[in-house]
């Protein structure tokens, strides 16, 4: 894993700054692997992204125009992933945001048609409980 950029102590005022960071250093399409505890706020910066998405922990999987957003929190073995279809999800996407799929990165990797580049950003919880320092790397190393 090599890392791009990292930002610290931001706050939710400055999400839209991050978004927008965020796909400056992107060469898409891109899969984006939005990792960090519960409640630090994955779905609010894919939120940032795309307004109209909600947490789709009970859909897993949502569309918004050429966004792709996937919460796999409830997913126990790779296999399940098959079943949701995920390449028809991507047609015509060039971002996939994917919450809580770092355990199923390789199985991910596999099912991604196309020359979709990988990246993970950790969200990080800090002192303040109204901030997070975020780290984005690519993942081209590991899945190579």
């Amino acid at each position: 894993m090599q890392t791009i950029k990292t930002w610290h102590h931001l706050g939710l005022r400055e999400l839209d700054f991050l978004a927008s960071e965020i796909k400056a250093n992107l060469q898409f399409p891109a899969l984006l692997l939005l990792e960090g505890p519960l409640g630090a706020g994955k779905t609010a910066l894919a939120q940032r992204f795309a307004p109209e998405l909600t947490s789709p922990t009970y859909s897993l999987i949502q569309e918004a125009g050429t966004l792709a957003h996937a919460d796999l929190f409830r997913i126990k073995e790779a296999e399940e992933l098959i079943h949701l279809e995920i390449p028809l999800y991507l047609e015509g996407k060039d971002l996939f945001l994917v919450e809580w799929g770092k355990t199923w990165q390789a199985a991910l990797a596999r099912l991604v048609e196309g020359p979709y580049n990988f990246y993970q950003l950790q969200i990080s919880l800090t002192p303040d409980p109204q901030k997070r320092d975020y780290q984005l790397s690519s993942l081209a190393d590991e899945l190579a």
